[in-house]
């Protein structure tokens, strides 16, 4: 198994509190840490495989976390002198603690939005904040996918929502679902749920962009 290095530990520390604050729920939280440390291995010119960092890995380490913290981690937990490290940053050295964990986060930015990782960080959010089941998050998501046909025969700029990834650029798409008067009136049923996607898509962008960007300033 590839060792953890700092950044890493940085997010995984994180996303303990974040879990322990009940900020978010365990699975999705983790989740999403899964996603933001498989972006930074990719980021790094890393070639990984499905089993890089996924949900079973991040449920042990997040564990060798509250064991550090609680000052019962068996002296035979793998990289407890590294992950021993970081914990001391963030209790006793805040400031370096909150320049590693900026500098992890950027590590995780992608050049261009990768689908699989958009689409699992949106599922995510409709769970936590709507309490979605999965039959409601897959129509969701079928709901975006299928518009891209539609927005390349509007002729948008962008085509597919997984890659507006930015508020503006999500915005112009609505625009365009919402004004369209002939799809609404032959298809009114499709029509309301593709608008409902689309606007439920642009509060998840809206608030990730509004997180990312308290984050930084915060550091």
């Amino acid at each position: 198994m590839m060792p953890w290095d700092k950044y890493e530990i940085a997010l995984l520390i994180e996303s303990y509190f974040v879990i322990e604050h009940g900020l978010r729920r365990r699975g999705n939280e983790l989740k999403r840490l899964s996603v933001k440390l498989r972006r930074m291995a990719l980021n790094r010119g890393m070639v990984i495989n499905s089993a890089f960092r996924n949900y079973n890995g991040m449920n042990r380490k997040v564990h060798n976390i509250g064991d550090i913290l609680s000052g019962t981690a068996s002296a035979d937990m793998p990289q407890l002198k590294e992950f021993s490290a970081v914990v001391d940053l963030y209790l006793n050295h805040p400031d370096k603690f909150a320049l590693l964990s900026r500098k992890a986060h950027e590590m995780c930015k992608p050049d261009s939005p990768c689908h699989a990782e958009q689409k699992a960080c949106f599922a995510a959010w409709l769970s936590d904040k709507h309490g979605l089941k999965d039959s409601a998050l897959t129509g969701y998501l079928k709901a975006i996918d299928g518009l891209s046909p539609y927005f390349r025969k509007k002729n948008a700029e962008t085509t597919e929502l997984w890659t507006a990834d930015d508020c503006k650029g999500v915005n112009r798409l609505r625009q365009i679902l919402e004004k369209d008067e002939v799809f609404r009136r032959k298809f009114p049923a499709e029509f309301s749920a593709a608008v409902r996607a689309v606007k439920l898509y642009y509060a998840f962008v809206k608030e990730t962009k509004t997180e990312n960007d308290f984050r930084e300033n915060a550091t």
